[in-house]
């Protein structure tokens, strides 16, 4: 392994998980609040958003047969009910997570998702809601490797012991159905510029994928090659909406 790559590895930062989602509610919402009615539903509230969640909690495993789990979410209703904050340590939260009666977490995160590829550092914050138990999907696998002289970073998404993938995508790469999930890359002071910068988001990818070779499911692969080379920094940072209706 060349001393590039070692760097590399070493300060790799992975941000653990994240089509049907994390439901996103609103965007540039602020001041959010969270409210437990009971384990199964949930409000949102601002100034200008009140959403009611419910009906929705973890996700299915990838299945052709079956779409995954989805919110139903009712818009201008009257906001009541509370929160017992959680000790759980997530990502991007807008809010303590809260923790119902029946052991799940409820969780609200602001995610700046929609950067600019090549170089973005701002973007309208979603905030987005989540229903789910532990442990949460996470980044596995970190590793790199050089083909034709370019680094390439390889790693995998998986929750519940299995990797997380789709089915479909489009000609552009953007996920069309209920499982596919995209890993947003962000890098830190490279030739993009000081402090992070977004570079670009991919497809994990799983069986019955066109072009699937990565490894094993929930794989993904990503070349610093051409105009990625730019993208090489001191460090690197990877985002994914988790399977379902789990958290970032």
């Amino acid at each position: 392994m060349s001393a590039v790559q070692l760097s590399l590895v070493l300060l790799v930062v992975a941000v653990p998980g994240s089509a049907v989602a994390s439901k996103l509610l609103s965007r540039d919402v602020a001041n959010p609040r969270l409210l437990l009615q009971d384990p199964r539903h949930a409000v949102v509230t601002s100034k200008y958003v009140y959403a009611s969640v419910c009906c929705a909690i973890n996700s299915r495993f990838p299945s052709r047969a079956l779409p995954n789990v989805e919110f139903r979410v009712r818009y201008g209703v009257t906001p009541h009910g509370g929160c017992v904050p959680a000790r759980v340590s997530l990502a991007l939260l807008a809010r303590p997570v809260c923790r119902a009666r029946n052991g799940s977490y409820w969780a609200i995160q602001r995610w700046r998702r929609l950067m600019p590829n090549h170089g973005g550092t701002t973007a309208p914050a979603e905030l987005r809601v989540s229903h789910f138990t532990l442990p949460v999907a996470r980044f596995v696998d970190i590793h790199w490797r050089r083909r034709f002289g370019a680094p390439l970073l390889y790693g995998r998404l998986v929750w519940g012991g299995r990797g997380v993938y789709g089915f479909c995508s489009s000609r552009t790469g953007s996920p069309c159905d209920s499982y596919s999930r995209l890993v947003f890359l962000d890098t830190y002071n490279s030739r993009l510029g000081g402090g992070w910068h977004h570079e670009n988001s991919f497809l994990t990818q799983g069986p019955g994928q066109r072009g699937y070779r990565c490894g094993a499911p929930g794989c993904f692969v990503y070349s610093f090659s051409g105009r990625a080379a730019a993208a090489l920094g001191q460090r690197f940072r990877l985002t994914a909406d988790g399977p379902g209706v789990t958290p970032i």
